[in-house]
């Protein structure tokens, strides 16, 4: 069946004013790698985490925490050296300073990666909690008490070490304070990120300060230091072209990947696919551009061609929860509901606390009338994303469906709370 034989389908069935399933999940973000005390140690740590993601979100900023990362079957020194090694930025909450965090701290001063160090004003050590559980009957049998240490004093006597003192119930506070960070540290994260770019030449070489030059400012369209022109975009790949062919020198894979995904975000698709196209001819398996070259294929509606480019980044990576979550989109967009739903609940069983999967579920079921089961997943999107409005104005509609008005405009009246101008749920 050609592409534009496609059927897609739309039910009489979905309430109105459903708020539609999320965009394609597109990859490509330079991370920046949180490491931070577990929750059982700083029960605070998901607010500071949260205003992290909001911040360095604005600047492209994919966030990775190491808890999450790091599985326990898998905790160990090269898993991490890894992860770190291939952030562009590291982020070291000291609150509760546990050792894991002191460890991975020190790893990322080693591979002399931009930092930014955290310590809320108020933070102290809980001593007994440092203790392993097995250690913990033996402190306790010892009839000691729980004392609490001042970080302050206990780092006192470590050199050089310097942190930014935030308040987490400040969240404004913190965001003045992570903003200020990342333009003083600009010029260092934007060398990690010119050296991804970099193709293989030696300094000195001829053309080697020049693509330096050129990389650094696409650099910083990447991060949205300077937000990226479309007019800049083709002139600056011009010049890298040119400077190529002069200097007889090969560009990357990650070259062709990150100049898609800038076109991608200027929502220039077909421009994108070229240059994913190109990346992937000089590396067949990364599945990252497969998975963004779906992502655009399925913006200009190809939605065949994003189920066959789903299914590569699939076969080259079978826990990429992005792909399976983008090839459900196509099967929904083909009308082909309980098709996505198999498709979004590997998603889920790869990534439980992925919020867009559990949000198009949530709309999947919708479509068939399932309403307490959309209800059920928009309810696991918003534990996940509490700020989710469209979710709260969904769930609000399938609860007029249900007939529980009251409960329905108490969700409808959260979806206005966080999203002032929601003309959905008003």
């Amino acid at each position: 069946m050609s592409e534009k034989e496609i059927p897609i389908q739309k039910t009489k069935s979905m309430p109105e004013g459903l708020a539609s399933p999320g965009q394609a999940t597109f990859s490509g973000a330079k991370y920046a790698v949180v490491v931070h005390p577990d929750k059982k140690y700083v029960d605070y740590i998901k607010n500071v985490i949260k205003t992290i993601r909001d911040v360095l979100g604005n600047y492209n900023f994919e966030i990775k925490t190491l808890p999450d990362e790091v599985k326990p079957q898998e905790s160990n020194f090269q898993t991490i050296r890894r992860l770190l090694g291939d952030c562009v930025l590291g982020i070291v909450i000291l609150d509760g300073l546990r050792p894991n965090v002191v460890l991975e701290y020190g790893v990322l001063l080693a591979l002399n990666k931009p930092c930014i160090v955290l310590k809320d004003k108020n933070a102290e050590i809980d001593v007994k909690n440092l203790l392993e559980e097995e250690s913990k009957s033996k402190f306790e049998k010892q009839h000691l008490t729980n004392p609490k240490l001042d970080i302050d004093k206990h780092l006192s006597d470590v050199k050089d070490l310097h942190w930014d003192s935030y308040d987490w119930q400040e969240p404004d506070e913190l965001e003045k304070i992570l903003e200020e960070n990342l333009y003083k540290l600009k010029d260092k994260i934007l060398l990690e990120v010119r050296n991804t770019l970099m193709p293989e030449i030696n300094i000195g070489e001829s053309g080697y300060k020049e693509f330096q030059q050129i990389f650094n400012e696409m650099a910083e369209y990447m991060l949205r230091f300077v937000p990226p022109e479309y007019q800049k975009i083709i002139e600056l790949d011009k010049k890298v072209r040119e400077l190529s062919e002069k200097s007889n020198i090969k560009l990357s894979f990650k070259y062709y990947f990150e100049l898609g995904n800038i076109y991608y975000r200027l929502s220039k698709f077909s421009e994108a696919i070229i240059s994913y196209e190109k990346a992937i001819a000089i590396k067949p398996d990364y599945a990252e551009a497969w998975n963004n070259k779906a992502a655009a294929l399925g913006n200009l509606g190809r939605y065949n061609e994003v189920i066959e480019a789903c299914d590569k980044a699939i076969a080259i990576k079978p826990d990429y929860a992005e792909a399976w979550n983008n090839k459900g989109l196509a099967l929904y967009k083909m009308g082909r509901c309980n098709d996505a739903l198999n498709v979004w609940d590997k998603a889920a069983e790869i990534k439980p606390d992925f919020a867009d999967v559990w949000f198009n579920k949530g709309i999947a079921y919708a479509d068939i009338t399932r309403y307490n089961e959309a209800i059920n997943s928009w309810n696991k999107a918003i534990e996940i994303k509490p700020n989710y409005a469209e979710a709260w104005n969904n769930k609000g509609l399938a609860l007029v469906k249900l007939g529980h008005y009251e409960r329905a405009i108490e969700a409808f009246d959260k979806a206005i709370e966080i999203k002032g101008d929601y003309a959905l749920a008003w």
